[in-house]
């Protein structure tokens, strides 16, 4: 619908954790629309990474409950310490998140199982892990370029949103 809006046919799709999954789904559910995916710092299934009890503690306490821990995940304490204005900045996105929003994509993220579909995806794929991700680790990424016919594992020394920690 989006690329539709924008009057877009074909499109290079890159997405970082949540963005990486509609990148592959797109690519599986629409391949027409999509060129070449980049999925970073993602997953095909992480139902057992506890998404549906951060959903819970994010309607019981908000986005500010979760908030810390979060940023803790996206940038390694280095990059953190090298950057406060940053950190803080992006620490203010997980606040102003609308907490139904936040625990529906965590939901979403739950129900997410596309593994049995990544062979369906025909785009030329690069799939980036961040290493130092203590959000979806590497292995995920691995799962994911073994899973795409022809496609490409790069990593990076980064924390889950390392285009930020390492643009």
């Amino acid at each position: 619908a989006l690329l539709d809006r924008l009057g877009v046919e074909r499109a290079h799709v890159v997405g970082v954790s949540l963005g990486g999954m509609v990148a592959m789904w797109m690519a599986i559910h629409h391949p027409d629309r999509v060129l070449r995916i980049v999925p970073t710092a993602t997953a095909a299934a992480l139902a057992e990474a506890g998404f549906a009890a951060r959903a819970e503690a994010v309607r019981g306490g908000g986005t500010q409950a979760i908030a810390d821990a979060v940023i803790e995940r996206w940038l390694t304490p280095e990059a953190r310490a090298a950057d406060p204005a940053r950190t803080e900045h992006m620490r203010s996105w997980i606040i102003d998140t609308p907490d139904e929003g936040y625990a529906s994509s965590c939901l979403a993220i739950d129900a997410l199982d596309l593994v049995g579909d990544l062979p369906r995806i025909t785009a030329p794929a690069l799939v980036i892990s961040a290493l130092r991700d203590p959000a979806i680790p590497p292995e995920h990424q691995v799962r994911i370029a073994a899973g795409i016919p022809g496609s490409r594992l790069a990593a990076v020394d980064a924390a889950h949103i390392p285009n930020v920690e390492l643009p």
